[in-house]
């Protein structure tokens, strides 16, 4: 009950506040009021739990309601006089509870303040669902001329948090659509909203809901998968990036939008400062360019290749020709390994250019016109007894062969149950396979990680985990197996938010509280430093074990 006072006193403030009078209150029949017809509450009101309801509805029937709700006159019809601006629920529940009449302040509000209002009560009373919100703020922009300083000023959030929910309006359908089902998470359904084109934002949310391992991907990896195919390095581009000529309606590469340089706020999660988030538009550069270049080729008489001709020559774009070599390759005959421009002199000049289907130009010999010109300079092509990169990649190819029979083979006489020697492996390959903060934290944890009284560094690490694993008891050597599965989620990121989805699993199995645990480690000002001073007892007392462990089986030898 405690909740419901403060929330609703919140309320009340703001609501104060914001119309700057003195709330009065008046007792109003519950059936001269309706709810309100604004798409903010629409959406609230789908999202109502009847559970909660349910719960409001037998603490008014034991105190009555303790803060009034907030309505504005409108024009009558039948009875009906008021519109509930804030405060539906407890109308419904002090209906439910069988009450005739409802403490209410009565305002005269505009549209704009109806709807502001509703929205900072949604906020101040629950989690509202971010495409609820920020529906509210497009329609705050747009029909009431809310600046972004504005929003953020008014619903006391920061103003990159204000850009990055208006950010979310750029989503396509299908995306809006899957993040307002729960499909994607939010952190994903942003990254999708930065791609400018709905083609792409349709192919990478295809991308996001059907991942390798057939689960949607993680915001972690959907930020490496978004980076790797949708984002370009403007420092690799063929074209000059501050031509703002070239693409007219683009403009200079420098100072636009989509560089995410210039939007800091947007692009925190994104590595490097001068990459272009717009393929489309980095692409029509690059043909613009090529375009240009073909025309001053032809206009000082060179002769170019492009079209089916081009495809034949470069197949997988240029950095694979077919019969042709460029004047800056290194002659394989040539004892020197000189390059061809260096070989032929003047006679280099006579080079084509090839335009390919990847859009860059490229200056291309023929091999056959060539041929006679590199022999009158005494190279041709030597009869090759034997061909060292050909006869290494034959026996990488046989030993591969043989590594996946002898794998298949293992496989086949796999044992029920793992010995111990084979758990200790795959304690130490899992272990291995970690990277330097998860290793550093599991060492941490098992009390390992100094040695000769200072810290381990990164080149032992490995060797510390495989001279103790051989040590722990079985107990301790499944309880470190667990901590190799685990452990990569005690990581959080300031810029990805996912949920630690196996230690949620890992803690419903075991029967724990976790919401009692976050609550006390949100009371506890260090929970790491508990968690590693509850680990190193519980490392003293392995190593004791251990140690009688060890002289047991000693004993028992002699």
């Amino acid at each position: 009950m405690s909740d419901v006072i403060s929330t609703t006193v919140d309320v009340t403030n703001a609501v104060a506040a914001a119309v700057d009078t003195k709330p009065i209150e008046h007792f109003l029949p519950l059936s001269c009021m309706r709810p309100s017809t604004t798409r903010v509450q629409a959406d609230r009101r789908a999202r109502f739990s009847a559970k909660a309801l349910q719960e409001l509805t037998a603490t008014i029937k034991e105190v009555n309601v303790l803060e009034p709700i907030l309505v504005r006159p409108v024009p009558p019809v039948n009875n009906v006089r008021y519109e509930i601006v804030a405060g539906e629920r407890r109308w419904l529940g002090a209906q439910k509870a069988g009450l005739e009449v409802i403490p209410a302040v009565v305002r005269e509000l505009t549209d704009e303040q109806v709807l502001r209002l509703q929205l900072i009560e949604n906020i101040q009373r629950e989690e509202l669902h971010g495409l609820s919100e920020i529906e509210a703020f497009e329609e705050l922009v747009k029909r009431h001329e809310y600046t972004v300083e504005r929003l953020a000023r008014e619903i006391a959030k920061p103003r990159a948090y204000v850009l990055r929910r208006l950010k979310l309006l750029a989503l396509c359908d299908a995306a809006r659509q899957a993040y307002g089902k729960g499909k994607i998470s939010e952190e994903i359904a942003f990254m999708l909203a930065r791609l400018p084109v709905e083609s792409l934002q349709k192919e990478a949310l295809k991308d996001a809901l059907s991942a390798d391992s057939g689960e949607p991907m993680t915001a972690r990896a959907f930020s490496r998968h978004m980076q790797l195919k949708f984002m370009l390095r403007l420092a690799d581009a063929a074209f000059p990036t501050q031509d703002d000529a070239l693409v007219p309606a683009a403009g200079p590469c420098g100072t636009c939008p989509k560089r995410t340089g210039n939007q800091p706020e947007l692009f925190k999660d994104v590595q490097g400062t001068d990459v272009c988030t717009d393929p489309a538009c980095f692409a029509s550069k690059r043909a613009a360019w090529t375009a240009r270049q073909v025309v001053t080729a032809k206009e000082s008489g060179r002769t170019i290749i492009e079209g089916k001709a081009a495809k034949a020559i470069a197949p997988s774009g240029a950095h694979h020709l077919e019969g042709y070599v460029r004047p800056t390759d290194r002659c394989h005959d040539d004892p020197k390994q000189r390059t061809y421009q260096e070989l032929l002199g003047k006679s280099a000049e006579a080079a084509v250019l090839v335009v390919p289907d990847t859009g860059d130009i490229v200056e291309v010999l023929e091999k056959t016109r060539i041929a006679p010109l590199l022999k009158e300079r005494g190279v041709g092509a030597r009869a090759k007894t034997s061909d060292p990169e050909r006869e290494k990649r034959a026996k990488l190819k046989k030993e591969s062969a043989f590594r996946w029979k002898l794998f298949e083979a293992v496989r086949a006489k796999s044992p029920s149950v793992l010995a111990r020697a084979d758990l200790e492996q795959v304690a130490l390959t899992t272990f291995s396979h970690h990277g330097y903060e998860s290793r550093k934290r599991i060492l941490k944890v098992w009390g390992w990680d100094r040695m000769n009284g200072k810290p381990v560094d990164s080149v032992h690490h490995d060797h510390v985990a495989g001279a103790r694993i051989p040590k722990l008891p079985n107990a301790d050597l499944t309880r470190f197996l667990l901590d190799n599965v685990l452990v990569s989620e005690l990581h959080v990121s300031a810029w990805v938010s996912s949920k630690p989805e196996r230690l949620l699993a890992a803690a419903r199995k075991s029967r724990i509280d976790v919401e009692a645990l976050r609550k006390a480690s949100e009371s506890d000002a260090s929970p790491q430093k508990n968690l590693l001073a509850a680990s190193a007892k519980g490392t003293k007392k392995i190593t004791k074990t251990a140690r009688k462990s060890s002289g047991r089986v000693a004993r028992k030898a002699a």
